[in-house]
């Protein structure tokens, strides 16, 4: 996906969002920011769906990785 032959197509915001959680939950905040910001703020309910609130854990989560990646 970082490639830069990719190009975006079907799944592209889960498999970001899918990332963007999983390098922000090892605290890998640079690479959380990076899929966030490809997200441009959308977002698809998997994997966030996984925490009690999802709306409030993907808040969270781009938050701290948009504020320090």
């Amino acid at each position: 996906m970082l490639h830069p032959a990719y190009r975006s197509r079907f799944g592209w915001v889960s498999a970001h969002s899918t990332f963007a959680m999983a390098f922000s939950l090892i605290g890998d905040l640079p690479r959380a920011t990076v899929h966030f910001r490809a997200l441009d703020g959308r977002a698809s309910k998997a994997p966030w769906h996984f925490f009690p609130d999802p709306a409030a854990a993907l808040a969270q989560h781009r938050n701290r990785a948009l504020a320090k990646g």
